[in-house]
């Protein structure tokens, strides 16, 4: 079978009332020949014959059956694009299509694509070794597509080859002789001149290093002042610019890689600058480049001796040393890698396919099917988990109990939804008890238990902290405790057990024993690994309360992960599980970078994340003076410090300096603009609650050394009438 591209599509088109028309240059179109080891069709007994069918003109196209094989899915989009040349039909050999069989044709479109396109090849003559033909392709592409195709020289021309002890330089160097062109040359040393001049037989004097002085006037008294007609640059070097001096009017200027724009001496002579990537060339010009690939191996071949020199052979297994070697300024010629037979070489393994498929392990999910757990569970039946069970207070009545059990079942899996209170020691013992006698062993545990009863800590009762915290402490002690053997023990704790949290005390201290527990369990050589949370995108909590869960984030100094990201965690942690330290075994997630964080966060304000400030881009020393609104608020606070220390403030200055302290101070908390604040609203309507009266009062308490209680903060009548109690309270102003 043909897949036949663009210029086959018109050979077909010549057939008519099946008889070929003449065509002329036939042996030149290109036909992909796709198939599997079997049988040939029709009179082709051997692959010689159907090539022999392929190139004749012979009358042997037949339609493919659509039920046999569907030749769309080799056809590519793009019909420009060279290398994946667009098939516009496929068509059996031979009128006898049932002599194919049909598993012959059993394969998809990737298996039968290929990755070399013909025009990215070339036959390598006999007295051509397989080194030398390696270090041919590249130098050679570049050097004719930059002096033929783009430059046009011509014989009896000159032209200047930029680092022509390079590979490039040295193929520039043969194709210019091969046409009769005046060579003159700039290497980076005069050994190197020396070099070229020896091995490549050049003129003498026309050899220059990169330290010549007056270039310009030594090759116009060569050239009867005219200058050259080419320059060959390969790569910038300090006479680049002069070099524009050494360039003829209506001269030619090539640049490999655009490695020097034009100047503007270009204009001033009229010339040409064309600057060119050898990649795309070969990759949308494949025919300018197989023309030089196939020119620049007939020049070689015509040579009694090697066209670049010196010609390096390295080991594949010092590839690394090779490339190192490449980079290097002082690299002349060219480099070959060469495989040896016993040769090791580093490889990039192929990553292991995740896998959870182990009927004879059960793994355990603490923390019902709310948010982060419902799609844990969903996520570990999808990577092949055949038992499953979920413990949670009142998991057997969610609502998306069912929706799960139907996914478990549709992957073949066992699952069992349990309503246990973990933190219940007997409760827990019970379930673990059933389970076991329907069930293998339970190898991989993950604990997501949580409980919010935020609450300021003055009014917090025992119940509130009992029951965010029994929700971490409790039910990771159990699990710690009856539950040995496994293969990983991994606890979604929080990020607010490093950071903390305004009236969340509770919820931070669970999060904390988790982390901690991690560390012991790594201790004494158990699986552990604590995840400390941001908040999660999507799912769970920050889904149900929205912005305002966001913005809470935000002011501890952290980052919303998706759940995509904590997928990725588990799944490391599961391939993972024993870590070599204790301080591995708790990862932090979301922290906030210091550039970043807002100006009221509280890992701003604790010393413990000063060194966040490392490597930042943006720091008080480094800045100076702040920008934009963030000067605003520097310059007033500036303003109001400098007065009170001084002790120089009437009351009716101090209460507008606080009033615009504070004003500027809540506008960076609600990213609002500071003039639009109305100063007669209540702080209420700017949006301030519970949480954040919490992070004013420590601001106050803090930077004016006044003493507010969260009640006068969210009862307050106005902005105007808060910055007088500000004022009055501030010890700065007992002190002028």
């Amino acid at each position: 079978m043909a897949i036949d591209s663009g210029p086959n599509a018109a050979r077909r088109d010549a057939y008519t009332n099946g008889r070929p028309q003449p065509q002329p240059e036939t042996s030149t179109m290109p036909i992909a020949i796709i198939g599997m080891a079997c049988r040939l069709g029709g009179d082709a007994s051997s692959p010689s014959k159907l090539w022999e069918m392929c190139t004749s003109a012979r009358d042997a196209w037949s339609p493919i059956p659509q039920e046999r094989f569907n030749a769309k899915a080799l056809y590519h989009p793009n019909r420009e694009r060279v290398g994946r040349n667009h098939a516009v039909g496929g068509y059996f050999l031979n009128e006898d299509v049932a002599l194919f069989d049909a598993g012959f044709f059993n394969f998809s479109g990737d298996v039968a694509s290929t990755g070399i396109y013909y025009t990215s090849v070339a036959k390598i003559p006999e007295s051509v070794g397989w080194v030398e033909a390696a270090a041919l392709p590249s130098p050679f592409i570049a050097a004719y597509y930059a002096l033929i195709t783009l430059a046009a020289l011509q014989s009896g021309e000159s032209v200047l080859i930029h680092d022509a002890a390079s590979d490039v330089g040295q193929a520039a160097i043969v194709l210019s002789q091969k046409l009769g062109a005046t060579i003159f040359t700039l290497s980076k040393s005069s050994a190197e001149a020396e070099l070229l001049t020896k091995t490549h037989n050049l003129a003498a004097g026309y050899n220059f290093s990169n330290d010549e002085t007056g270039l310009s006037s030594i090759i116009g008294a060569q050239t009867d002042g005219l200058g050259v007609h080419v320059v060959f640059n390969t790569r910038s070097s300090p006479l680049v610019d002069s070099t524009w001096d050494c360039l003829r009017r209506f001269g030619r200027y090539v640049d490999l890689n655009g490695a020097s724009p034009p100047c503007s001496k270009a204009a001033q002579r009229g010339a040409t600058y064309s600057a060119f990537d050898v990649l795309q060339v070969l990759e949308y010009r494949g025919s300018a480049a197989q023309a030089a690939l196939v020119e620049g191996i007939r020049i070689s071949h015509e040579r009694t001796e090697v066209p670049i020199l010196p010609l390096v052979t390295w080991p594949i297994s010092e590839l690394d040393r090779a490339l190192t070697r490449i980079e290097s300024q002082d690299n002349l010629g060219k480099i070959v890698v060469v495989p040896g037979e016993n040769d090791h070489v580093k490889i990039l393994p192929q990553p292991k396919i995740f896998s959870l498929d182990d009927p004879d392990t059960t793994y355990l999910i603490v923390g019902g099917l709310g948010g982060i757990a419902y799609t844990v569970a969903s996520w570990m039946l999808e990577k092949g988990a055949k038992n499953l069970v979920i413990l949670s207070r009142h998991a057997a009545q969610h609502p998306k109990a069912a929706e799960l059990q139907a996914v478990a079942q549709s992957q073949g899996s066992a699952l069992q939804i349990r309503s246990c209170d973990a933190s219940n020691e007997g409760d827990l013992l019970a379930h673990l008890a059933e389970v076991s006698h329907s069930f293998p062993p339970i190898k991989g545990v993950i604990n997501g238990a949580m409980v919010l009863e935020d609450s300021v800590w003055e009014r917090m009762t025992h119940t509130q902290w009992q029951r965010a915290v029994a929700a971490k402490v409790a039910v990771t002690t159990n699990l710690d405790r009856y539950l040995s053997d496994l293969s990983f023990f991994i606890l979604l704790s929080s990020l607010t057990g490093v950071v903390g949290s305004a009236s969340q005390a509770n919820y931070a201290a669970g999060g904390a024993f988790q982390d901690a527990l991690a560390r012991h369990r790594t201790a004494n050589g158990l699986p552990a690994v604590a995840l400390g949370l941001s908040a999660v995108e999507s799912v769970g909590f920050v889904a149900e309360t929205g912005d305002d869960a966001r913005r809470h984030i935000e002011r501890l100094g952290s980052d919303s992960v998706s759940i995509e990201t904590v997928l990725q965690l588990i799944q490391a942690a599961i391939r993972d599980p024993l870590r070599r330290s204790p301080a591995e075994s708790q990862v932090i997630i979301g922290l906030t970078s210091w550039d970043r964080l807002a100006e009221n966060a509280a890992t701003r304000r604790d010393r413990r994340f000063s060194t966040l400030r490392v490597g930042s881009k943006k720091t008080i020393a480094d800045a100076g003076i702040s920008s934009g609104d963030e000067a605003g608020r520097s310059n007033s606070s500036a303003a109001l410090l400098r007065k009170l220390a001084e002790g120089h403030l009437e009351a009716t200055e101090a209460q507008g300096l606080f009033l615009d302290v504070i004003a500027s101070k809540l506008a960076s908390i609600f990213n609002i603009d500071a003039a639009g604040l109305d100063r007669e609203a209540p702080l209420a309507q700017f949006g301030v609650d519970s949480l954040v009266a919490v992070d004013l009062r420590n601001w106050l308490g803090t930077s004016v050394k006044a003493k507010m209680s969260i009640f006068e903060i969210l009862q307050s009548p106005s902005l105007q009438e808060f910055a007088s109690f500000v004022a009055q309270r501030s010890e700065w102003m007992s002190r002028g």
